[in-house]
């Protein structure tokens, strides 16, 4: 078995680096990512992350920030999107509830 080293994580291909020099992740991104193929699926692990940073009082709202953006359909028109930038910590929370048959998942 090869071990996936940390540089070459698929993790860390999706990565940027936010206004404030922070490592963030496409909530959106991720879900292609881990292969899930609606976002109302992947909308139910986000709910079962944040759940989990509540519980612990986690500071959601710095590591689940939602915010909305315009993305152009196949017809041309736009429309507008909800998405979150996720933080390691946040992503951390998704893979741990995320559906463990997906094989990315048990890279997490």
């Amino acid at each position: 078995m090869t071990k996936i080293k940390f540089k070459d994580s698929p993790f860390e291909g999706i990565k940027f680096i936010d206004e404030k020099g922070e490592e963030r992740w496409y909530a959106r991104d991720l879900a292609v990512l881990l292969e899930y193929e609606k976002w109302e699926n992947f909308g139910k692990v986000l709910d079962k992350a944040i759940l989990s940073a509540k519980t612990v009082n986690v500071d959601y709202v710095y590591h689940f920030p939602d915010f909305r953006k315009m993305v152009t359909l196949g017809s041309g028109s736009q429309r507008e999107i909800k998405d979150f930038a996720l933080s390691r910590y946040a992503c951390y929370l998704v893979i741990q509830n995320a559906d463990p048959s997906k094989p990315l998942v048990s890279i997490g």
